[in-house]
């Protein structure tokens, strides 16, 4: 097994995980913040025009290593979000209950329309479903739970 990693947090076997990522993250953070702290540092011992431009590109280097992680934190929740919804939703779909399909696509475009957000983005109001879609997917669900 040389090489290879076993992710608890995946349980899966891979050359490379989400957990490498998150260590490698963190030393990167720290690396950044000692450079600063050390930048920061000598620019009170020697207050020279170029110990404040070493200071201030270390201290910049630090915010954007800090918004980076940040930004890929945000990203991995959110898949792990949509993946868990889908779970729910094929759950859902193939419990053979009946489902509330309004509910379903109100809960499904909420999501739509809050990641949609982010990008400035405007969606109307979601979509009412007929009665002749409820009887189509209520007839999807039995064909596709008899054929379990």
């Amino acid at each position: 097994m040389s090489g290879e990693h076993h992710c608890a947090a995946t349980s899966t076997v891979n050359k490379k995980c989400e957990c490498e990522d998150d260590l490698r993250d963190s030393d990167r953070l720290w690396t950044d913040f000692e450079h600063c702290a050390q930048q920061v540092s000598r620019l009170y011992r020697d207050p020279t025009w170029k110990s404040l431009q070493t200071a201030a590109a270390s201290t910049t280097q630090l915010y954007k290593s800090s918004i980076d992680v940040h930004r890929r934190g945000f990203e991995k929740g959110f898949r792990a979000g949509r993946i868990s919804l889908a779970k729910e939703v094929m759950t859902a779909l193939t419990s053979g209950s009946a489902i509330d399909l309004n509910g379903l696509f109100e809960m499904l475009y909420a999501n739509v329309r809050m990641s949609s957000t982010d990008d400035g983005q405007r969606m109307g109001p979601p979509p009412v479903v007929s009665s002749d879609t409820v009887a189509a997917v209520h007839l999807f669900q039995q064909v596709f739970l008899s054929r379990k």
